[in-house]
């Protein structure tokens, strides 16, 4: 399985040929909305890819995701006038097709897609996620087999329709946290951080069972530790949620606002975000209930495939079953190949356009 887990993060890497392409079409798109921003509001909009892009975790048909916000330090939700003048723009050009803009919000959004790649495309207003990408860098360096393990975790949920925030789910950035609150345990522990990849991915299986983590009585976090417990709405979790602040404890003061749970929703999976210790990134994932019985179905699974190979073992036999990872990546690879077919010939024209005659 550690084989496999290798291999698995081998395929999900883009090429370079993906690469220039996905860089071509990053470029692009910064051109394009500073040149129609430049008309409207000089010298007043920032730009900047974020998100996986940004921290080396984007998969070669990830959304490339293009975070914009006001120079003088407007807030996001200030920026719709300019968001509507952009999605006009996108609009009217041959460039890109399928435009949404949900302007609605405290964080205005545009999606659409590049017409040529097939590659979707999500700008946002938003506040700066520095912080957060530092985290995943620190992490992905500190603990062996997260980044290959990540692939495995964000593609299973991909897979069965459990990632996107908007349809309930915990999002990239939030599966992050999710299986890094389970590997993070043992981080001290030189033995544990020897494991394998297999052995990391049977933790992370077992840290989500019931009787581990409860999310009525559970919330998940990175530090100090991975858990803290829940209660009923009160108002001493303030008063303790000041002294906490007071002390200069901003993880537990954090922890002591979102430990009460909500009264129609006790199931509601609470997640501590480790870059912001107030932010809950489990506070919209309303599909919380799929996605940790899923984990359930992939941990009693694994034990009845292990159970089979330990049969084998013993009786000299070799192993004629599927591979294990198949069971939790799905046939993954050919509901991407076609994509990547796609932005690889269009990396191939943009590689070509830059050879010297």
């Amino acid at each position: 399985l550690s084989l496999e887990i290798q291999r698995f993060e081998q395929y999900m890497t883009p090429t370079s040929v993906e690469r220039a392409a996905r860089q071509a079409i990053a470029d692009e798109l910064k051109g394009f909305i500073t040149a129609t921003l430049m008309r409207e509001e000089p010298r007043k909009t920032g730009c900047e890819l974020f998100g996986s892009e940004k921290t080396g975790l984007a998969l070669p048909i990830s959304d490339i995701d293009v975070r914009l916000w006001d120079i003088s330090g407007r807030p996001a939700a200030r920026m719709s006038n300019r968001m509507d003048v952009l999605y006009r723009a996108i609009l009217k050009s041959d460039k890109y097709i399928v435009p949404t803009l949900r302007n609605s919000g405290s964080y205005p959004i545009i999606n659409c897609q590049h017409r040529e790649s097939g590659i979707d495309i999500q700008i946002v207003a938003s506040n700066d996620t520095t912080r957060q990408q530092e985290v995943m860098t620190q992490y992905l360096s500190a603990i062996p087999y997260l980044r290959p393990l990540f692939y495995v975790v964000r593609t299973m949920f991909a897979m069965r329709g459990l990632l996107e925030v908007y349809t309930g789910g915990l999002g990239s950035y939030g599966s992050f946290v999710l299986l890094l609150a389970a590997l993070n345990r043992t981080l001290g522990d030189r033995h544990q951080r020897s494991h394998s990849a297999a052995v990391q991915l049977r933790r992370f299986l077992h840290f989500y069972s019931e009787a581990v983590i409860d999310p009525r009585k559970h919330g998940v976090a990175v530090f100090p530790h991975s858990r803290f417990l829940k209660h009923d709405a009160d108002r001493q979790y303030q008063v303790y949620n000041s002294l906490a602040q007071r002390r200069g404890d901003f993880v537990r003061a954090g922890q002591w606002t979102m430990c009460q749970r909500r009264p129609l929703q006790p199931w509601l999976l609470t997640l501590q975000d480790p870059a912001d210790a107030t932010n809950d990134l489990g506070k919209r994932s309303i599909a919380i209930k799929h996605i940790l019985k899923t984990i359930e179905w992939y941990r009693w699974q694994m034990s009845l495939r292990f159970r089979g190979l330990e049969d084998c073992q013993k009786r000299g036999a070799k192993w004629d079953g599927e591979s294990i990872l198949l069971l939790f990546v799905g046939r993954c690879h050919e509901i991407y190949h076609g994509p990547r077919e796609r932005l690889r010939e269009y990396g191939k024209r943009i590689l070509e356009e830059r050879e010297p005659l």
